[in-house]
């Protein structure tokens, strides 16, 4: 029988270290992509993983949560700039 946690778990509920570990991150460059204040995470936190994280960028969509949906043409070109940035 298999006991391993669902697999939204990890994405609905992380493990409080996630936080901390940011330097740890190794594979830069990356993007930390915002939705802008209509979304439901404080500004502060895409920020502050975009300063924690070696070679980081922050790129901001004001389009609230779901950026890939509601504003799916500006989430292409900032994926698209930052592929070949």
């Amino acid at each position: 029988m298999r006991t391993d946690p669902p697999a939204g778990r990890p994405r609905d509920a992380p493990a409080p270290a996630w936080r901390t570990s940011p330097p740890a991150i190794t594979a830069p460059p990356v993007l930390a992509l915002a939705g802008g204040p209509a979304g439901h995470v404080p500004q502060d936190r895409p920020a502050g993983l975009a300063e924690a994280v070696p070679d980081a960028r922050l790129v901001t969509v004001e389009a609230g949560h779901l950026v890939h949906e509601t504003r799916a043409a500006a989430f292409l070109a900032a994926i698209g700039e930052f592929g070949t940035g």
